[in-house]
Formats: structure tokens, C-alpha cells, sequence
């Protein structure tokens, strides 16, 4: 019996500038009887453990606790924080940043809401995460939807920004020339026994109308310092909907006075997955 308690005396001491982390062990004991996988690598104390952000919903995240800046990896949609693992794995043996992927509401390991989808509600829970765990000054890295909940989340919490990384990401623009309800129906047989991801994806889907006219009314900081990489190939399969996605993301990157547009020369959409290199890079020039 005395083992788990030399545990968490040990990973405290290690890590005495965050004693947060003492608390989301005890937390993690009295819920579930056990310590979640807790690893120790140079000076960064590594946990992976779901937090509680409203009654009966918990997020699973994935916690490298080194220094600040703290570095917030955003999935895609219909992503879990596994599209990140080559990438956390790379900026935690390179960097002493504290490095954070999570799976959002209903993906991986993460509790589907009874309640239907809400951008907002999305960005306020990770936000109390976030403030459970004290971090700040945020580096987010988000990968095509993603961008959506990285727009929103600067909007409202504008002091904890340090910049913002987008990967070929979706805008309001694109979807505004395409049409949003393209964007608006379920690509699968949703008659059947459905899965949980399967549930959040159509929870996701059909809130997308309201989720664009939220983001809409939460645009960029033009001060913001911003990062847009695009894909350089083209993979939408028309040519006037790859147009149309090229526009957005250079217009959205005029709306901001500090922001740089890249292009990730090779690669299709999945930069995280098919540029890893060229991300890491980037997230590493904005440790500085």
C-alpha cells in the first residue's frame, strides 16, 4: 500500500513548480482507485489521465509537463490526439516545453456530452482544463477544423495567447464559397449501432451551421501572431474547391498584421502526419 504514495511523493518533488500535478493525481486516485501512466524524461514529468470539466464529462489528455511556453496541439476533425503522437513524441525529447494533446469531447478517450454540440461549450471546457493544469502562454498548433476551436479560443481568452500555428486549415470563407450545407450531412449509415466516435461525428456535423456563424463572430486578432501553413498540392477533388480552400487561408492570413503564410511544398492535407519536420521546426521557433 505504501508504493503508490512514494509514487506521487516523487513525481511532486520533481516537479515542485507545478504542484498542480499533485493534485491531479489525487484526483485521478479517488476517482478511479489508480495512478494514470506517469512517465519521468529529462526534467519533464509525463501523464496521461482524464480531467473533469462538467458533471459526468471528462477529457483525456496527454500532459508533458516541462517549462512554459506550453505548447497546445488541436486535432482536425473527426481526430483524437493520436494524429499528434509522432509530434508530441519529437517536441518532448527536443524541446523543455510543456506539451499538451488532448481528444475533445466524444473522440479517443474523451466522454460524449449528452447535450448537443457548442463550439463554445468546446472551448470553455478546455479552458478549465487548461486552468487546472496553470498554463499559459499557449502555442497552439491546429490541424483543419481545429482552426475553428483555435479562432474561437483566442478570441475569448485572448491573454493566454503566445501565437497561433494553423495546418492547412479550414476557414469561414471556404465554407461560405462551397456552401455550408455541404458541410452539414453525415457521409455514413446512421441507422445501425453506431460508435461513439461515429455519435460525435454526427454531433459535430450537424451543429456546423451554428458552429460557422459563432466563429464568425469571433475573428483573428489583427495583432495576433499567426502561422498559416497550407498544402502545396492540391487534394479537393475539383479544381474550383481547391480555389476556393487557397483563398480562404490567404485571406485570412491578410486579416492579420503579424501573420506569415507558408506553403508545405509535397504535401497534402495531413501536414502533421506528411510534413512532421517543417511543424516541429515552426513550433520550435516560437519557443524562443
Amino acid at each position: 500500500m505504501w508504493r503508490p504514495y512514494l509514487l506521487l511523493l516523487y513525481v511532486y518533488l520533481e516537479s515542485m513548480r507545478t504542484p498542480v500535478l499533485l493534485l491531479l493525481l489525487i484526483t485521478s486516485i479517488s476517482e478511479s482507485g489508480s495512478f494514470p501512466p506517469v512517465r519521468h524524461f529529462a526534467n519533464i514529468v509525463i501523464i496521461d489521465t482524464l480531467i473533469e470539466v462538467g458533471h459526468n464529462q471528462k477529457l483525456h489528455f496527454r500532459i508533458s509537463r516541462g517549462g512554459e511556453p506550453t505548447v497546445l496541439l488541436e486535432s482536425g476533425g473527426g481526430a483524437d490526439a493520436s494524429q499528434w503522437n509522432s509530434i508530441h513524441q519529437r517536441l518532448e525529447a527536443e524541446t523543455n516545453a510543456t506539451i499538451i494533446s488532448y481528444d475533445r469531447a466524444g473522440f479517443g478517450l474523451s466522454d460524449l456530452p449528452d447535450s448537443q454540440y457548442d463550439i463554445l461549450d468546446e472551448v470553455q471546457n478546455l479552458h478549465k482544463a487548461l486552468e487546472m493544469l496553470r498554463t499559459k502562454n499557449l502555442v497552439v498548433v491546429s490541424h483543419s477544423y481545429g482552426a475553428f476551436l483555435s479562432q474561437a479560443y483566442q478570441h475569448l481568452y485572448p491573454n493566454t495567447i503566445r501565437s497561433i500555428i494553423l495546418l492547412d486549415p479550414n476557414t469561414v470563407e471556404f465554407v461560405d464559397s462551397v456552401g455550408v450545407q455541404n458541410f452539414s450531412n453525415v457521409s455514413f449509415d446512421t441507422t445501425g449501432i453506431l460508435t461513439k466516435k461515429q455519435k460525435a461525428d454526427i454531433r459535430q456535423t450537424r451543429a456546423f451551421k451554428n458552429t460557422l456563424d459563432q466563429v464568425r463572430n469571433m475573428p483573428y486578432s489583427k495583432n495576433l501572431q499567426l502561422i498559416v501553413i497550407a498544402a502545396g498540392m492540391d487534394w479537393w477533388p475539383y479544381p474550383q474547391v481547391n480555389v476556393w480552400w487557397r483563398q480562404g487561408q490567404k485571406n485570412l492570413a491578410r486579416s492579420v498584421h503579424d501573420a506569415t503564410l507558408i506553403t508545405a511544398e509535397g504535401s497534402t492535407h495531413n501536414i502533421p502526419q506528411l510534413k512532421p519536420d517543417l511543424v516541429v521546426q515552426l513550433i520550435k521557433k516560437q519557443l524562443n
